[in-house]
């Protein structure tokens, strides 16, 4: 008779164990934040990851500085703008450019210039989209002068809607008058120094 209930007994507790098993869930979660980057390079990018793994790993800080030659009459070329986003949200890029200057200590000579963008590379994924249009860019005064030339702006060069992977690189050119210039007769520049002016690039995220 013991043996019976120590058997009974055994399976009554191992019914009971098994009745209060539930399923176990392990429930995976990740945000992701949007990424941007964006920057003036010597080269362009023929992929969105390239142009990423540049300004992340590949040295690329977006700043360039680099020569031009006022007695060169054709477009010379600057590199290029490239800009990345994986954002939620429109971004614009607005261009704004500024004439060389340079002071000789008595006057001020400005030498302002025709910028050229043309399309490079560019890409999306999802619902996203990156408009551009080609175009150039001049200055109110398209002679040199030692009256203070405006900086002028380039609206919107471009525009990434929707969201997901957008990106674009955009090939950049600027035009002297160099007949203009030769005439005119600048001066020597002093050691160390240049005439210097900037394009400046902007964007806003909405």
């Amino acid at each position: 008779m013991k043996k019976i209930i120590a058997i009974l007994l055994v399976l009554v507790v191992g019914f009971a164990a098994f009745a209060a098993v539930g399923d176990a869930t392990l429930t995976l979660n990740s945000t992701v934040a949007g990424q941007l980057y964006h920057g003036f390079t010597s080269s362009t990018y023929t992929t969105g990851a390239a142009l990423k793994t540049a300004f992340t790993t590949g040295g690329e800080d977006g700043d360039e500085s680099l020569t031009v030659d006022f007695a060169d009459d054709a477009a010379q070329d600057v590199g290029y703008y490239n800009f990345y986003t994986t954002g939620n949200f429109t971004a614009t890029v607005d261009l704004t450019l500024s004439p060389l200057s340079y002071s000789d200590g008595t006057s001020t000579y400005y030498v302002p210039y025709t910028l050229g963008y043309t399309a490079a590379n560019d890409g999306a994924s999802g619902a996203g989209s990156i408009a551009f249009a080609a175009g150039t860019k001049s200055f109110a005064s398209a002679a040199v002068s030692t009256t203070a030339i405006a900086d002028v702006t380039v609206d919107d060069i471009f525009t990434a809607n929707g969201a997901g992977l957008r990106w674009r690189s955009i090939g950049l050119t600027v035009d002297f008058d160099a007949t203009d210039i030769d005439e005119f007769g600048l001066p020597e520049t002093a050691s160390g120094q240049s005439f210097t002016g900037t394009i400046i690039a902007a964007v806003t995220a909405e």
